[in-house]
């Protein structure tokens, strides 16, 4: 990663366990700066404007620097109403960096995390619900997120159009990402480090 007075160039997708959470912590003061996302497999660049007077995390986003048709989208197996790319795995430091799309007005499977994850809000309104539908919490584009393991289930979805999230999934290990519930909350399925990987490699 390098930047300067008012550019920041940050690579997603290579071998630097920590290259997600700089961002955040470069952003400050009100200067405008631009963040160059790259990939293996593809490009898009984000535009942000920073003010002192928001929260860490909380950024204005350019939307119209991102184009969410210039991707290639998987539906993720057995789940509805979400589509993913994902854009590296990382064997060493066992990360994987990946896109999710989540459909407007709607709400994917009910889901617990069970590893550390990061997550910036690329485009659309991200909305999180209790396990009973109730609405939490609402976070808008250029919202970051350093998330732990959480027991407490939830489910997710966009607002009124599709939202767009870069997720880091974060298991340091090769064990269990995130936990798929029945009705009951009964675990269904489980996605671990190996199974993004198969679904990365399937991609390819």
């Amino acid at each position: 990663m390098s930047w300067g007075t008012d550019r920041i160039n940050l690579s997603i997708g290579g071998h630097n366990a920590s290259d997600f959470s700089l961002p955040a912590k470069c952003l400050t003061g009100d200067a405008k700066q631009s963040a160059r996302i790259e990939s293996s497999r593809r490009l898009f660049v984000i535009s942000v404007v920073k003010n002192k007077d928001l929260n860490r995390g909380m950024n204005m986003l350019d939307t119209q620097s991102f184009d969410e048709n210039t991707i290639t989208w998987h539906q993720l197996p057995d789940v509805e109403h979400v589509w993913l790319s994902i854009l590296d795995i990382d064997e060493t430091a066992k990360i994987v960096d990946v896109l999710f799309r989540f459909a407007a007005n709607e709400k994917i499977v009910l889901h617990r995390h069970v590893a550390a994850f990061h997550t910036f809000v690329v485009k659309g309104e991200h909305r999180i619900y209790t396990p009973e539908g109730e609405l939490k919490e609402v976070r808008p584009a250029g919202t970051y997120k350093a998330g732990k393991a959480d027991p407490e289930p939830h489910t997710e979805g966009g607002g009124d159009s599709d939202v767009f999230i870069l997720f880091s999934l974060r298991p340091y290990c090769e064990g269990p990402i995130y936990e798929i519930l029945g009705d009951d909350g009964e675990i269904v399925d489980t996605m671990t480090f190996d199974g993004m990987k198969e679904l990365y490699q399937e991609a390819a």
